[in-house]
């Protein structure tokens, strides 16, 4: 069973507000595909390979709910995969 939590608790916990001006490229995605046997696993990286390591998020959990990258200034790339992501506001990115 997947574990579910909510998108927006999520990012205020792993990116604080001070630190997404910074923030170009950002990825989420189930843990699953990261390893070299998911059949994703060529496209997911090719899909990432521009966004910066320390913003490549593999999750053992599913995001659920609302996500709004308030401070994200700077974001020029957003990759989600498999999440269960309900609303997005981009309004500040980029």
């Amino acid at each position: 069973m997947v574990n579910i939590t909510n998108a927006q608790e999520w990012l205020e916990r792993t990116i604080p507000f001070a630190k997404r001006q910074n923030v170009i490229g950002l990825s989420i995605i189930m843990n699953d595909h990261q390893r070299s046997g998911s059949p994703y696993h060529d496209v997911i990286q090719s899909m990432v390979c521009q966004i910066p390591e320390r913003y490549r998020y593999y999750l053992s959990s599913k995001l659920v709910g609302s996500l709004d990258l308030l401070g994200f200034v700077n974001l020029k790339e957003l990759v989600v995969f498999e999440q269960k992501i309900t609303s997005l506001n981009l309004a500040d990115c980029y």
